[in-house]
Formats: structure tokens, C-alpha cells, sequence
């Protein structure tokens, strides 16, 4: 898995190595409250951090099995997965992911159940869908 980042120094993206890439799929870097860090000195410091951008290659990047596709989440998903996972370890309160319509919470909850999955502490995962497709 790879990821690539694009910089004029001032607008910073970062986005998944796929053939089939579009601009869409390109992202700012955001902080935890959804502020953009676009210039590429702190773009590098946040996001290029080597404990980070190992985390999101290892851990937040995902095989779209029927466009063959790599995905990497978004800032506010990353955050929505880490919150969960912390969630988990650190608490008996239960939670939920709430948003709109294609914000993407299928694949955030689907990451943070793969990496709750993974933790020795955490003996069963649940992940309900609502639709067939989903299945796979």
C-alpha cells in the first residue's frame, strides 16, 4: 500500500496510490477540529510524522475488492476510527457513528472494527449491515 502526497507548498493533498484516482479522492489534512493544514511545512510535521503516516498506511488504507481500488479515509474518518478504538479500550460506555448519507461511515466503522479485531484485549467484534453488498 502506498500513499502519495501532492504540494504546491501551499495546497497539500494526500490520497491512496490507485490507477483509477480522481481529484475526488484527494484530501487536506485536518486537525481534530476539522481545520485544514494545507501548507506543506505543516502538512510534513502533522501528517508525514513517522508514527502517523505508518499508522494510516498500516491501518487505514483499504482494498476495495470490486473496483480493485485502494482507499485511504478521510481526516474526519480517521478521527471517527481512532475515537472508537479509544472508546473501547478505555471505557464501558457504548457508542455509535452518526452522519449523513455517503460521509462514509461504512468504511469507518468497517476499519475500526478490522483494528478492534486485531487487539488481544477485545475477544468479539459485531458489525451489522443494512444492505447485501455490504456483505462482501
Amino acid at each position: 500500500m502506498q500513499l502519495f502526497v501532492i504540494s504546491n507548498g501551499v495546497n497539500t493533498k494526500y490520497y491512496a496510490n490507485n490507477r483509477r484516482q480522481t481529484y475526488k479522492q484527494t484530501f487536506y489534512r485536518t486537525d481534530r477540529d476539522n481545520n485544514p493544514i494545507t501548507r506543506l511545512e505543516a502538512f510534513a510535521e502533522s501528517f508525514l510524522e513517522k508514527c502517523h503516516v505508518s499508522k494510516m498506511n498500516c491501518m487505514y488504507i483499504v482494498l476495495h475488492e470490486s473496483d480493485k481500488v485502494a482507499m485511504v479515509l478521510r481526516p474526519y474518518q480517521y478521527y471517527a476510527a481512532e475515537a472508537v478504538i479509544d472508546r473501547v479500550l478505555n471505557s464501558t460506555k457504548n457508542g455509535y457513528i452518526w452522519h449523513t448519507t455517503g460521509s462514509g461511515k461504512t468504511l469507518t466503522s468497517f476499519k475500526a472494527s478490522q483494528v478492534l479485531m486485531k487487539l488481544p484485549q477485545v475477544h468479539k467484534v459485531v458489525f451489522v449491515v443494512d444492505r447485501n453488498d455490504l456483505d462482501y
